[in-house]
């Protein structure tokens, strides 16, 4: 027997007892929206065994169902919408829920793995969570950052939530606490910059403009991360194309910064070149001047302004198969600069979403309900069902190198070391904000420890 408020929807449910009878008293029952249903059993006959069977629900969907507040069993809906259970657990009077079991989807801001140099200080990047139900719950998250920037290692920054039904989602980023050469020099890992004054902002070239550090207290201070990008800004209007006059002073600077690393370079440290080789490394006790460390040749080329460290990148390129680049995880980075178009706006530039094959006028290319951004960001296929086959050994053969897509229209990507992910190298502004963005310190008596790669016509 059914007690049903005349508000609720129609009501797919049967009950078969092992013996006797069992009241229904229907307290909820949705069949859209969250799909939440509530309801009582009371029944004269104690040690009985009931099958339940419910419809209403959304096809081939994870649901949870609890009794009297605890879990009994988590199942999957039939491609009907149908599941089934039964309860032998002892009556008198039981409340019965179901809920979607689908865990809340927690996504991390910023770089996973992230790596910082000892004694720097560790601002967290955060993350988001989404439910399918509650929609945005990011507020509810629950952080548990382990870093300890005073001792290196990796750690965990661990992100959890829980949606209003229970479910539980996590996401773990790692944190890579670096040493500053490993004991060989470099200064004080405490030793931070408490006050900076900077040159004035260069001409603007392809889309940034630079400045120099003019003075720095203390005297010989290491730069931290956020000093270190405030090197370089996207200028208010992009140009389409590389400005064309020359820039005398500019110029001379990279000549200068040459010709000095040319007559401080000590003597070849090839362990510090093994740890570090296809990385990009930043002056952190100069004026954050980077540098890429070919793993080809392993040596050092100036990344100096955006058009010459971009020709630079290129010259060093090597090119891949389709097929084997679709087999290594693509990283992205929010909201740093991209410059070209993004017509289905997805956080994916038409340029990028060429290279990956994606439809560029349809945020969710392969209709699947999650936009190409999301699946990738995940690690997922935007093409089609279930995660992008990594193949480990490519990786390891091609990381730290930058990767020319020959069989497509030539797009560039940076196959970054450390977190084993490729990134897309765009125009010469966004690929100049990509590697430094992506780099990591050094000091200046590492960096003379590695020779300074030939000049590229």
């Amino acid at each position: 027997m059914f007690g049903v408020p005349s508000n609720l929807e129609s009501i797919d449910m049967s009950l078969t007892p092992s013996a006797g009878s069992v009241q229904v008293n229907i307290e909820d029952w949705n069949n859209t929206g969250n799909y939440y249903k509530n309801w009582r059993e009371e029944s004269a006959s104690h040690d009985i065994s009931v099958l339940h069977e419910i419809g209403g629900l959304l096809p081939n969907k994870p649901y949870k169902v609890k009794v009297d507040g605890s879990t009994l069993i988590t199942t999957e809906s039939d491609t009907n919408g149908n599941l089934s259970f039964s309860y032998n657990g002892g009556y008198s009077s039981k409340n019965f829920e179901i809920f979607l079991a689908t865990p809340p989807i927690i996504l991390i801001n910023g770089q996973n793995p992230a790596s910082i140099y000892q004694g720097q200080i560790y601002n967290d990047a955060g993350a988001t969570a989404s439910d399918d139900v509650d929609g945005d719950i990011s507020a509810n998250i629950i952080i548990n950052n382990q870093v300890n920037t005073n001792i290196t290692g990796s750690y965990p920054v661990i992100y959890s939530v829980s949606d209003s039904a229970g479910n539980q989602g996590s996401a773990t980023r790692t944190v890579n606490v670096l040493s500053r050469g490993g004991g060989s020099g470099g200064g004080s890992s405490n030793n931070s910059c408490t006050q900076i004054t900077y040159s004035e902002w260069t001409k603007c070239n392809n889309g940034l403009k630079s400045r120099t550090v003019v003075s720095r207290l203390p005297a010989s201070c290491n730069l931290n991360v956020e000093q270190q990008l405030s090197l370089s800004q996207s200028c208010e209007n992009i140009p389409e194309t590389p400005e064309t006059s020359p820039i005398d002073n500019e110029t001379d600077n990279i000549q200068n910064v040459l010709a000095l690393a040319n007559k401080n370079f000590t003597k070849i440290n090839k362990k510090l070149i093994n740890n570090l080789r296809g990385n990009i490394v930043l002056q952190v006790e100069e004026n954050g001047e980077a540098w890429y460390l070919n793993p080809r040749d392993e040596k050092k080329y100036y990344l100096s302004r955006p058009s010459e460290a971009f020709l630079m990148m290129r010259a060093l390129s090597v090119g891949v198969s389709n097929a084997d680049l679709w087999k290594i995880p693509v990283g992205l980075i929010k909201d740093l600069l991209v410059l070209d178009t993004d017509s289905d706006k997805d956080g994916l530039s038409d340029r990028m979403e060429k290279g990956l094959f994606t439809n560029l006028n349809q945020a969710d290319s392969d209709k699947d309900g999650f936009t190409d951004y999301l699946e990738i960001d995940t690690g997922n296929n935007p093409l089609g069902k279930g995660k992008i086959k990594i193949d480990q050994k490519i990786i390891d053969k091609l990381k730290g190198k930058i990767l020319l897509q020959t069989e497509n229209n030539g797009e560039a990507w940076y196959l970054n070391p450390l977190d084993q992910k490729r990134y897309y190298l765009g125009r010469p502004a966004e690929a100049f904000a990509i590697m430094q963005h992506l780099s990591i310190g050094i000091s200046n008596k590492d960096l003379n420890q590695i020779p300074i790669g030939p000049e590229l016509k």
